[in-house]
């Protein structure tokens, strides 16, 4: 049956008043420990009379899940707009989950106190378990997208817990102003992400792209050197290793020859991004007898950014830098 004018107006009421109620639960919780906490507080806090707020809510404990459950909703939500971008990082959400339980704290100390000090009924316990889940989902879905064979629930514990692990230690560090502390846990959660960027790029890949040919190795490397060209690419140097070694008074009897070769425009990109990868170029090529057979091969460029940096934009370059040199393979092989 459709609603009267008069019915919504006391709908819209309710759910006002009700707001108001969790409200002051929210400021009450995270000032004060949930078995201190007294619905008189709450009362005091929302200028609401007792018995209005028992006719929302029979006890403190339940309006501690209804306000605990209303910021782990909007957390979720947020979560879950990031997560549908192309775009998206570990970085960029492990660093909003920050963000976000640092402006609105209330929520965090909630949290925290269900995660170590909770004592509630079991249907509460329930209630809570199904919220974490819903949060964890999310995660969930985050790593799915980034490799679909991940074990991506032990990543979302795993990454969870270490998220809260930078809060619970430095949300209130002493001496410390609240930029400053805000901006460190920043930095750590970049950390973080790294940590499990590099993971899931290590799940995603063989780190290693090796392929065979019949050719013998000088060949193969004369085969590569015009195939780096037609790419694009140039040679920069050709390291001999058995030549050195024996150089060195070393025998090695495997033939190996390591060829360095660089894109001026891809390396400037990845450079003009981030400089402390230098270290990783220039990109090499080798071509190497192992048990009787002629190989070449070489680490995949973009799993090697992927566990080096962070930084989204490093990703295009690198594919296109894989592309190109996984090509360059197949043309001398």
């Amino acid at each position: 049956m459709k609603k009267t004018p008069l019915e919504k107006l006391k709908e819209k009421e309710r759910k006002a008043r009700q707001k108001i109620i969790v409200d002051a639960a929210e400021q009450v919780f995270a000032a004060k420990p949930f078995s201190k906490v007294s619905m008189r507080d709450i009362s005091r806090e929302s200028q609401v009379s007792l018995s209005s707020i028992y006719r929302y809510f029979p006890d403190q404990e339940s309006l501690f899940l209804a306000a605990l459950m209303r910021g782990a909703g909007k957390a979720e939500l947020m979560i879950k707009k990031l997560v549908s971008r192309e775009d998206i990082s570990v970085d960029t959400v492990a660093c909003a989950f920050i963000d976000y339980l640092v402006k609105h704290d209330q929520y965090f100390r909630m949290m925290t106190h269900f995660m170590l000090d909770g004592v509630l009924n079991p249907a509460s316990i329930e209630k809570l378990n199904k919220m974490e889940r819903a949060l964890l989902d999310q995660f969930d879905n985050l790593f799915k997208k980034l490799n679909p064979q991940s074990n991506s629930r032990i990543l979302s514990h795993a990454f969870f817990a270490s998220l809260n692990g930078i809060l619970i230690t430095y949300r209130n560090y002493p001496g410390r102003d609240i930029k400053d502390i805000h901006k460190h846990m920043q930095q750590l959660g970049s950390v973080i992400s790294q940590m499990f960027s590099g993971i899931i790029a290590q799940e995603r890949y063989h780190m290693k792209y090796i392929v065979e040919t019949d050719k013998s190795v000088d060949q193969a490397v004369r085969d590569l050197q015009e195939a780096v060209k037609k790419n694009n690419f140039g040679v920069l140097h050709i390291h001999n290793l058995k030549e050195t070694l024996k150089q060195k008074g070393v025998d090695f009897p495997n033939e190996c020859q390591i060829l360095e070769i660089c894109n001026p425009q891809k390396a400037k990109q990845v450079l003009t991004d981030d400089m402390s990868m230098n270290m990783a170029l220039p990109c090499r090529i080798s071509v190497y007898s192992e048990d009787g057979k002629t190989k070449i091969g070489m680490i995949r460029p973009k799993a090697l950014l992927e566990y080096l940096s962070v930084s989204d934009s490093l990703k295009g370059v690198a594919q296109e830098v894989e592309t190109a040199t996984m090509q360059m393979i197949e043309q001398a092989k």
